[in-house]
């Protein structure tokens, strides 16, 4: 008995070494990518990975601030209206942050 498994989508593709062109079953000529247009992307997608790095060091320094900021305020007491570490209310905590680390 001679059982053969193709994958169907191997089955329908048909490509040839050196060609500019690949040919499926079930459609017209597509252009297959050119080195150059490989290199082109590649270019691209270098660029972007090396801008996560810096956007990754300008976040986590400024959670670290953060951090540091709120345990400096640890422990201070809710007070209506307050504004100092001898109490402070939400608004005013709020604006602490955003005007000494955001």
């Amino acid at each position: 008995m001679d059982i053969k498994r193709k994958s169907p989508f191997i089955e329908e593709v048909n490509i040839k070494v050196g060609d500019s062109k690949v040919i499926t079953s079930n459609s017209e000529l597509a252009p297959a990518y050119t080195k150059k247009q490989l290199l082109e992307e590649q270019k691209q997608e270098t660029f972007s990975i090396f801008n996560i790095p810096e956007t990754f060091r300008q976040i986590s320094k400024r959670s670290n601030d953060l951090y540091a900021f709120i345990d400096n305020w640890y422990g201070t007491p809710y007070r209506l209206g307050g504004t100092s570490r001898r109490g402070i209310d939400c608004s005013a905590f709020m604006q602490e942050i955003y005007g000494n680390v955001l």
